[in-house]
């Protein structure tokens, strides 16, 4: 199969696979070897074979290590999906960054690390990265998120089920890691906008103003937004609820939507009460205050919550059908 560019052997039980008959296959791009406990020889021996490959999965194989040869790159390789494997060390990383020097892409979910080591030893090699996914990872400190940083490229990341967040709300969450990841313009898959980002820094300064113990990042921020009075008296919690006017077709509506719920939530509840199939649905916000210079904004990331578009009462909704 000459032209095969895609190829799929999950859930197969390759612990005791060899590579006798395997050939070069010079057109696949995409190899997946998910649940497969294939052996690191032998997932060398399918990157040898195909030159050209730039996707490979290698998630659930129970790998508690990357045994990759320290002798071999293989620059072709721009996305590595290794998700749900017991790995406990950061040099695993750098085994990878080290064999897949033009990697932009790293899916790295549900693993056992827990700490990032410093920057200096590891920063040279992932010059290429994009996009990570450290979902679930057991970072407890605060340092290792401020080292993220240090790979040069990220601007797309997940971080979400990590210790070092369990002790803040959601939105607190959110706009710390934005505060700390001044280059990221995507986080757990919404978009970081200009106004979403001043307003999370400067509650990260708010948030360490009546604390002893500050981290670098707060002074860094405050250089750029100045020193910032504590918001007395002032619930900072999101606003729960906003009153808005909705518009479909000719018609108009009045609308108490909850600013808990993501787009996603939104569109569920308009489909009800419009008759329009959400995957049907393009729903576009208006900013009762911009409106003259910006129009409608396109709502395209349906697990953004509607709290951090800020939207107040009096704002507008367009409904319209794809």
């Amino acid at each position: 199969m000459p032209n095969l560019s895609f190829l799929n052997l999950s859930y197969n039980d390759m612990k005791h696979a060899t590579t006798e008959k395997l050939t070069e296959t010079e057109n696949l791009r995409s190899l997946v070897l998910n649940c497969t406990y294939v052996p690191w020889s032998i997932v060398c021996s399918f990157l040898d074979a195909m030159p050209k490959l730039q996707e490979l999965h290698l998630s659930l194989n129970d790998y508690s290590f990357v045994d990759l040869p320290s002798n071999k790159q293989y620059k072709n390789l721009k996305q590595l999906y290794i998700c749900g494997n017991p790995l406990s060390s950061w040099n695993d990383l750098i085994v990878i960054g080290k064999t897949f020097p033009n990697l932009e892409s790293l899916i790295m979910a549900n693993t056992h690390i827990a700490s990032i080591p410093e920057p200096s030893l590891w920063e040279h090699i992932f010059p290429n990265l994009q996009t990570i996914n450290f979902n679930y990872m057991l970072l407890n400190d605060w340092k290792d998120i401020d080292r993220l940083n240090h790979f040069k490229k990220l601007e797309d990341i997940r971080l979400q089920g990590i210790p070092v967040l369990d002790a803040l709300s959601e939105l607190e969450r959110r706009q710390h890691l934005i505060a700390y990841l001044p280059s990221v313009i995507r986080l757990n898959g919404s978009a970081i906008l200009q106004k979403e980002r001043e307003d999370a820094e400067r509650a990260f300064i708010r948030f360490f103003l009546s604390e002893d113990e500050r981290p670098k990042r707060f002074y860094e921020l405050e250089a750029i937004h100045g020193k910032l009075d504590p918001l007395v008296d002032v619930d900072l919690s999101p606003k729960k609820t906003a009153q808005v006017f909705v518009h479909f077709c000719e018609e108009q509506s009045t609308l108490t939507v909850n600013l808990q719920q993501s787009v996603q939530e939104l569109k569920a509840t308009l489909s009800d009460k419009f008759g329009l199939r959400p995957a049907k649905m393009r729903l576009f916000y208006i900013d009762q205050d911009m409106k003259d210079v910006c129009g409608p904004d396109e709502l395209r990331y349906n697990n953004r919550k509607l709290y951090s578009y800020q939207i107040r009462d009096g704002d507008e909704f367009l409904v319209d059908s794809k």
